[in-house]
Parts: structure tokens; sequence; C-alpha cells
């Protein structure tokens, strides 16, 4: 209870309103923020989620200790002025920085003996998708654990819906499980899409079904455009980041959504 005292007053500074943000800053991010719209041509909601430097280490990878926000240019479906806009941006980016020190995180570096004072908070940003037709992880490796589908290939965990997430599992919620194995990593027409379980989510998104659900969560069209795309960023990064690793693999996550483009599109 002492440190959690002593963290939220530390928080409290920071979120306070006399805390520095710059001005600079702010402007850039809402001269961004005014272009993003949605077919309506109304402004989007951007996320801003957390992402330091103490997470995705060898042991550990500090899922969940950090928060993110969401920044809001609407009140009631009218646009804010400029200086609300500046505002509410401000108190979202404190808002972020600031959860370095909740109080989970704070333990859990404690515990790996992550040196406090060398963490950073970066904020990664992108358009808010409240109500995606699918929501899911993938890696660009194969690492199904079936024995006559050994080879290269792109794993895929996903779920239909916004209700149910792959990243925070719920007891006895099951995603559809994909393996898509390629000879030649960009050669999306000899792509083989293995499914290897099916979700039990209804196609409302949010009903649980007492078996699985037959229907695919996403089309194959899609499946296989999305595994393109990530072996396009793994292809970039390997050399950046892994060269020396024959192990080297991304860990992503990926939505499917029709609003921006009136179509399901990954």
């Amino acid at each position: 209870s002492y440190r959690e005292a002593q963290l939220q007053a530390l928080r409290d500074l920071m979120i306070s309103e006399e805390s520095v943000v710059s001005d600079k800053l702010v402007d850039e991010l809402i001269s961004i923020f005014d272009q993003q719209r949605d077919s309506k041509g109304k402004l989007r909601k951007m996320k801003l989620r957390s992402s330091t430097n103490s997470e995705d280490l060898p042991n550990f990878n500090g899922a969940g200790l950090y928060s993110s926000f969401s920044y809001k240019p609407l009140k009631k479906d009218v646009e804010k002025s400029p200086e609300e806009k500046r505002k509410h941006l401000k108190d979202v980016l404190r808002k972020v920085w600031a959860s370095v020190w909740n109080l989970r995180a704070f333990d859990e570096r404690s515990y790996f003996q992550i040196p406090h004072a060398q963490v950073k908070m970066g904020i990664q940003v992108n358009p808010s998708f409240e109500d995606e037709g699918a929501d899911g992880v993938v890696v660009s490796k194969n690492i199904a654990d079936v024995k006559e589908l050994a080879g290269p290939g792109v794993y895929i965990e996903v779920q239909r819906g916004s209700k149910y997430s792959v990243t925070n599992p719920v007891a006895g919620i099951k995603p559809q499980k994909i393996l898509v194995r390629y000879a030649e990593p960009l050669d999306v027409a000899n792509y083989q899409v293995h499914i290897l379980q099916n979700s039990n989510i209804a196609d409302d998104g949010e009903s649980i079904l007492p078996q699985d659900n037959p229907i695919p969560v996403m089309t194959n069209e899609q499946i296989k455009d999305l595994a393109l795309q990530v072996m396009k960023a793994h292809l970039h990064f390997k050399p950046k980041l892994g060269a020396q690793n024959p192990n080297f693999s991304l860990d992503l996550e990926f939505k499917v959504d029709s609003e921006d483009t009136g179509f399901p599109q990954v």
C-alpha cells in the first residue's frame, strides 16, 4: 500500500495539467489526426498504445503492464475546438507516459531486476477500430505443433467480432487457428492454407456456440493477403534485427475491418 501511494503521487505529478508537454509534438500529432477520417468524413478516434523498452525482452514479455488510451476528437458527434483537442491530447499523452509507474509494472520490473530509471515509454499511434470484423495475432514462423505440416509457414490465431480478444483469452472461448505454408515467402499463388481449429463464436461475434462454427473467420484471400504482408515485414526486419538468429520471427497483431473500405480488409 505504501508503494501504491508513492507511485500514485508520482503519476499524479505527471498527469497534472502543470506538467509540460511539447506544444510542437501536440501540433504535429493533431495535424496528422485531422487527416484521419472515416468513410462518412468524420474524424477518427485514435489509439495511443503504450510501448516501452522494458517489454519483449529475453524471458520477459511485459504484456499488460502499461496503459493505453484513446484520443477522441468528437464530443457527441461534434468536432471539438482546436483548444479542446490540444487539451485532450495532452491529457492522453500524460496518462500513457505516467503508466510507466503503474504498481503492477513497478512490481514486475522489481521481481525481474529491470532498472526502473532506464525504462522509457514510446507510443504507437493508429486509428481505433471499435467494431472490427475480426482481430488476431500472427507469427512469421510455423509454431504449429503438427508433424505432417512441418516446414516454413505463417501461424495465425484470429477471432470474429470485437468482444473476445485473442491476446486476452477467456476460458472456453476458441479462436480460429490457421497455418499458411509456403515454399517461397512472397509466392502467394502457392501458399497452402491449413485450418487447424475453428472458432466457437457465432457469426454475430458475441454468442458462444456449443460446437465449433464451421464458417471461417477470414476468407482464403484475406488469409493469404495477411501472410504476404507479414512475410514482407519479416524479410524487411530480419537483416536489421535478427540476421544472426536462425529462429527470428515477428509476433504481430492485426484486424480485419470494413469501416474505411466498405468491404473486409486486413
